[in-house]
């Protein structure tokens, strides 16, 4: 008896995939039949209106099965003299593919016989069928933190997200930009622009200046508190409110 696998036959997916396994037409040795593939006519055990079970045969990183779709090309392969075949796909017949959900794995373990999975490898998911895509790295292996980063096509929002709660989320629709972030956020340049058409709202329980602050419109303020003192110039008026009855206006 012949072992390993072997090519079996170039065959037709009969139906959409789901899972890892197909149904398939082994058209080369259906070659002398005639008619259409679902009928029973048949040639030794393959019957025309029977189809072959087949199992991807897998592919390096890749954890889904390509999203072959009825009347796709592949490959057909027979372990040995058993009844057990596996699939791949054959060409780039983009016309039947349509969407597809893809997840890539790369393993962040060395542990023996340990079974790759999403919560110790890192990961990439393109899903065009919930029309999301996901980058993902895991701290299972010491790493300081793990990230995931997520595009939800469905509803215009952009994530960036680490594994100690901080937070980047653009909503586009909105035009909302939100940065959740635990401890710090520091901008660094020579000059830094903050332009608004209606506000910049500072909420705050503390606002601390250690250079000059300049102000080229009008600026109002309820409670001012300086070590050094204030210096306050007017072109046209200048007005300064003492709630204080005890405060000496000569001073």
């Amino acid at each position: 008896m012949d072992g390993g696998l072997k090519p079996f036959s170039i065959g037709i997916v009969a139906e959409d995939k789901q899972g890892n396994i197909i149904k398939v037409f082994p058209i080369e040795h259906l070659s002398s039949l005639t008619g259409s593939l679902t009928e029973t006519e048949s040639v030794g055990s393959v019957k025309r209106g029977k189809v072959l079970e087949a199992v991807w045969l897998g592919e390096s990183n890749r954890i889904t099965a390509p999203d072959v779709k009825k009347g796709e090309t592949v490959r057909v392969y027979k372990y040995a003299e058993t009844d057990k075949y596996y699939w791949s796909d054959m060409f780039n017949e983009l016309d039947l593919r349509g969407k597809e959900t893809v997840l890539y794995l790369f393993g962040n373990t060395d542990k023996p016989g340990e079974e790759l999975k999403q919560d110790n490898s890192h990961w990439m998911l393109w899903d065009a069928v919930n029309k999301s895509v996901k980058l993902h790295t895991s701290n299972n292996d010491g790493e300081a933190v793990g990230f995931d980063v997520q595009f939800n096509l469905k509803t215009g929002v952009f994530n960036l997200l680490d594994t100690e709660g901080n937070e980047i989320k653009l909503t586009s629709l909105e035009g909302e930009l939100l940065l959740d972030i635990n401890t710090l956020l520091k901008a660094i340049a020579p000059k830094i622009i903050l332009e608004a058409s209606e506000e910049i709202l500072l909420d705050t329980p503390q606002t601390t200046c250690t250079g000059k602050l300049r102000t080229d419109g009008d600026i109002s303020t309820t409670n001012l508190t300086t070590d050094k003192g204030v210096d306050v110039n007017g072109h046209d008026h200048t007005t300064i409110k003492i709630g204080s009855p005890t405060t000496n206006p000569n001073t």
